[in-house]
């Protein structure tokens, strides 16, 4: 060891006046190396240069003495505004009730562990230091000396800890574990700092290197003693001496490294599937030679896709057209009739007298013949949907009630049955109503609203509840404009407009369509809400055990897609994310998958649009009642996907669910496990590969 602080006369250095002399131009030149300068009375420092402040100070001073390794860690950081030349070194004192070390070089102390030079830029000066310390120290120190051969020092804010003996994964100062590739089958060792305030990467980052080995590996599941023991020391350093004697040796070579981690060499055979962990001999080096204890290595969670996808084929309908009339009266107004006909794309062909509505029985026979009708098409082997015009005078107001009433008696027994069959029914009318049953409600769109008024400047925007006509490039419906007449007016709104505008004013219908799902004989419908069905087609499902676990993850593409919870727990479809939450509280082994659908089937046209004397043709959705005409819909992408893959959006534990993961930055997160953290996040790992390089991401 060597002191610093020379306190011996000139004399006694060899000569006073050329001893000072020598001694004030070697000061001299130390300070101007620095930046510096010392006005020496007399002039003796020629030419005086002023004292400059090079703004140095240090933004890390820690250490930390461990007294089961009986020794001391020193981490610094220092940084000036103007730099530290290549002669600025590291000094440290301590203080023992044996020893009383003055201030020396951190190169003349022998460290216990590797140090490698760190790089800490060409402003700053950074490292680490081990040094051992039989004795608790009481006092430390550390200084900066800005060149080593002058007198100029700054003393460190040190921060000092003292770390008593105790359990090897709380109060050592270095912990080894082992985490496992993707496929179960590689284990990397790893070896991680413990400090009080130096997190383990700023360790590395600052020049500590340690060797560890790991040895006589074993697989095979914890007893139920040390499983206790986990949520203490989860990383299951040190719990216990040796391996547990049920455990079967891997006979792998032993993995001896100064790398923060490293894979075995061996990869683990199809016989070590069923264990949960490895288990290995690891040995660390400290002061007082080699110290042995148990390290292990958990698997990571097995977790796959709980369903790969659902099929959901969906067909165009086969249009059963209708026009529906007074034959024996005159047409109030032949523009509106024509302008219905054309909006349904309909003609004369198509036209129905039912002049008799009015006598006793005409509904159920009316129902009969709709209904031999749809046996007749449903030999071509496609759903179909009933697209009816109501042309009616205003003193014609029990026929609309009617034409509900046949529709009841159809519309929801054909709805259950397999396809082909009947999804239901498009009807418009020449004056707004509103259907009161239940199940037309649910399989019916009747146009126009019931609540539009003649005016068109006075219609209230609640007149598209009931038939709202969505354009498909906008997700919120808004009120209807003067700017052009609505798509399916009542007449006396057709009427107002053409008095004003003209016909030619009017639009066009270019086409009509009506898509709905496939049924097959297996296929459950559940009604939902005032409108809403959910489907599950053909025995889909979800199979589970009550120790499985599940994540979800959010996707706009599966938005729509619910299970079927027990009928004593609830008679409505949950959304699919409640899944895993559900499956926690009240596990079931198999839940069926669908698909929820606003609406039984999807109407869309498209439409000549007429603004200031300029054609746009559009697309328009037309679907069942909406809220308010403020409403977001954006239910009509799911009637255009043929299928749903699932795969990265329900996943499923089955096995080591209560082991530590890894996040999708690649962090070990040793108190998560997938059981408890995964059920409202999605899981989306990543995991250590042989041959990524570097050191591994662990804070």
């Amino acid at each position: 060891m060597r002191t610093n602080d020379d306190h011996r006369s000139p004399t006694e250095r060899g000569g006073q006046g050329r001893g000072v002399s020598r001694l004030v131009r070697s000061v001299c030149a130390v300070l101007a190396t620095c930046g510096l300068a010392l006005p020496l009375g007399g002039g003796a420092c020629q030419p005086k240069v002023p004292i400059v402040d090079i703004g140095a100070f240090f933004s890390i001073a820690d250490a930390t003495w461990f007294e089961g390794e009986q020794t001391l860690f020193l981490f610094y950081r220092v940084e000036s505004q103007q730099g530290l030349s290549d002669f600025s070194e590291i000094e440290l004192s301590y203080l023992t009730d044996e020893e009383d070390q003055a201030f020396a070089p951190l190169e003349d102390f022998a460290m216990v562990h590797q140090h490698v030079a760190a790089e800490c830029g060409r402003h700053s000066i950074c490292g680490s230091a081990s040094i051992h310390i039989p004795v608790t120290p009481r006092q430390v120190q550390v200084r900066l000396r800005y060149h080593r051969d002058g007198a100029l020092t700054l003393d460190a804010p040190l921060a000092f800890q003292v770390v008593g003996s105790g359990d090897a994964h709380t109060n050592r100062s270095a912990i080894v574990y082992g985490v496992f590739d993707e496929d179960n089958t590689s284990v990397q060792w790893r070896l991680r700092n413990q400090f009080p305030t130096i997190r383990n990467e700023e360790a590395t980052r600052l020049g500590l290197r340690r060797r560890f080995i790991v040895d006589d590996t074993n697989h095979g599941s914890l007893p139920a003693a040390l499983v206790d023991l986990i949520p203490e020391n989860p990383y299951g350093y040190g719990a216990a001496t040796v391996c547990p004697e049920a455990f079967e040796s891997l006979e792998a070579s032993a993995t001896d490294t100064f790398e923060r981690a490293r894979f075995m060499d061996e990869t683990l055979g199809l016989e070590t599937a069923p264990s949960a962990l490895v288990c290995g001999n690891s040995t660390v080096f400290d002061a007082l030679g080699a110290f042995s204890t148990i390290a292990l290595a958990q698997k990571n969670p097995q977790v796959d896709p709980a369903v790969a996808e659902l099929r959901t084929p969906i067909r165009v309908n086969t249009k059963l057209e209708l026009f529906l009339e007074i034959c024996g009266v005159e047409i109030v107004d032949q523009e509106h009739r024509d302008m219905q006909l054309q909006r349904l794309l309909l003609d004369e062909g198509n036209v129905v007298c039912v002049d008799d509505f009015q006598t006793n029985g005409f509904a159920a026979r009316f129902a009969e013949s709709l209904q031999a009708r749809i046996d007749v098409a449903r030999v071509d082997g496609d759903d179909m949907v009933f697209v009816i015009g109501l042309n009616r005078s205003d003193n014609q107001r029990a026929l609309p009630a009617i034409l509900e009433d046949i529709l009841a008696q159809l519309v929801d027994e054909e709805s259950q049955k397999s396809s082909p069959r009947l999804t239901g029914a498009f009807v418009f009318d020449s004056d707004g109503y509103g259907p009161t049953d239940p199940l037309v409600n649910r399989h019916v769109i009747w146009c126009p609203s019931r609540f539009g008024g003649d005016n068109l400047e006075e219609v209230d925007p609640i007149a598209a509840r009931a038939c709202a006509v969505v354009p498909d490039n906008l997700t919120v419906l808004g009120p209807i404009k003067l700017a052009s007449l609505p798509i399916l007016p009542t007449r006396r709104q057709f009427r107002t407009f053409v008095d004003e505008f003209g016909v030619g004013q009017t639009g066009e219908m270019r086409s009509l369509s009506f898509r709905a799902p496939v049924r097959t004989p297996l296929s459950i419908d559940v009604p939902f809400g005032d409108f809403g069905i959910s489907t599950f087609f053909n025995n889909e499902a979800v199979t589970a055990r009550p120790t499985d676990s599940f994540s979800f993850c959010a996707s706009s593409d599966v938005a729509t897609v619910v299970f079927l919870p027990p009928p004593d727990v609830s008679d409505q479809p949950l959304p699919l994310a409640v899944l895993p939450e559900f499956h926690a509280a009240a596990p079931q082994d198999r839940y069926a998958i669908g698909l929820a659908w606003d609406f039984p089937y999807l109407a869309r046209l498209r439409y000549d649009v007429v603004t200031a004397a300029s054609i746009t043709v559009q697309d328009f959705t037309v679907p069942f009642g909406l809220a308010s005409p403020a409403e977001s819909f954006e239910g009509s992408g799911v009637w255009f996907q043929d299928r749903f893959d699932l795969r990265d959006v329900l996943l499923r534990c089955d096995r080591f669910c209560a082991h530590p993961v890894f996040d999708s930055s690649g962090v070990y997160n040793v108190r998560t496990n997938f059981r408890d953290a995964f059920r409202s996040q999605c899981y989306r790992p990543s995991f250590p590969r042989r041959g990524d390089g570097g050191f591994p991401n662990d804070p």
